[in-house]
């Protein structure tokens, strides 16, 4: 809502909740570095998002809301809470 308010601009959920079944396809299926192997990954959690539309701009505001990009410049349409540790 506060993307859309101040850029007009309505941002799309991509990617939320995985199942490990789903996680594994896509660290079979995209780029080497794309996906973490099943049970590495946040989105197994529920606790990690990617959306569409991203920019600089728009993650910017991404503290505001206790939100943040625990991979700066390599997955700038991740998102994670604030206080969420990144599974390794």
């Amino acid at each position: 809502t506060y993307i859309f308010q101040r850029y007009r601009v309505v941002l799309e959920i991509r990617s939320g909740y995985r199942s490990s079944a789903e996680q594994a396809e896509l660290f079979r299926t995209l780029p080497p570095g794309r996906a973490n192997p099943p049970g590495k990954s946040n989105h197994e959690k529920g606790e990690a998002l990617d959306y569409s539309g991203y920019s600089q701009e728009y993650n910017q505001h991404l503290a505001m809301f206790g939100l943040k990009l625990p991979f700066p410049g390599k997955e700038d349409w991740h998102i994670e809470r604030v206080e969420l540790s990144t599974v390794n």
